[in-house]
């Protein structure tokens, strides 16, 4: 059985989602546009509100 809080499972998830789901980190540009996690595109994101 699984040990980890819901919360955490939670967190997991939606990483896993923004790593191999979301197509904004393939097309986002650091240099130009900063640092994608603090962009109103994540922060708008309906998976974090998980």
């Amino acid at each position: 059985m699984d040990s980890k809080t819901i919360t955490k499972q939670i967190e997991e998830i939606a990483e896993d989602f923004c790593t191999h789901y979301c197509k904004y980190p393939d097309n986002w540009d650091y240099e130009k546009d900063g640092e994608l996690s603090e962009s109103n595109i994540c922060n708008n994101c309906p998976i974090g509100r998980l």
